[in-house]
């Protein structure tokens, strides 16, 4: 009988020189998600706004030092509680290693992160057509707001809108 291969998982900040490793994970899920075609990350703008700007959060999984998965953060303030709320931007695993607890493992550390920052929720978009990503989210506890719309501008949206004149 042979010994089972000894895998070694760790959840954990990605390091700069992993930085194409987790350029690739973005692309792979703007590719699943259908918008590949304008996905403008570089390696160098994600270097800028994460590693010098820190302008966001990024938890990996790696295997034997391989990035499986990533999990993209953020926290924003709420005003009725004064307490930190995690946003999650992104999660995705690659496909041939789903079903391994991967994703779980990625969202009890970041709920550990909103829990040690004092955060009191976290929230996340789901596609209304990735019913499997739905059904994970509710195995951990999740629950869907119906209270809630997601609304948004987009760039000739927001053009448009600073043209208009205000009437007083």
């Amino acid at each position: 009988m042979m010994a089972k291969a000894q895998v070694n998982i760790e959840i954990r900040k990605p390091r700069i020189d992993e930085c194409s490793q987790v350029l690739t994970l973005m692309q792979d899920l703007a590719d699943f998600e259908g918008y590949f075609d304008a996905f403008n990350v570089t390696q160098a703008s994600l270097e800028q706004h994460y590693y010098e700007e820190q302008e966001f959060n990024i938890l990996v999984v790696a295997m034997d030092n391989q990035l499986q998965g990533i999990l993209v953060y953020y926290f924003l303030p709420f005003t009725y509680d004064l307490t930190p709320w995690l946003f999650m931007k992104e999660l995705y695993v690659k496909p041939e290693k789903r079903g391994l607890g991967l994703g779980k493992q990625l969202m009890k550390a970041a709920a550990k992160e909103c829990q040690d920052k004092g955060g009191s929720r976290m929230n996340w978009q789901v596609l209304t057509d990735n019913h499997r990503a739905q059904d994970f989210y509710r195995q951990l506890g999740a629950t869907h707001d119906p209270l809630w719309q997601n609304f948004s501008l987009s760039k000739p949206a927001i053009e448009r809108l600073l043209k208009e004149q205000v009437d007083d």
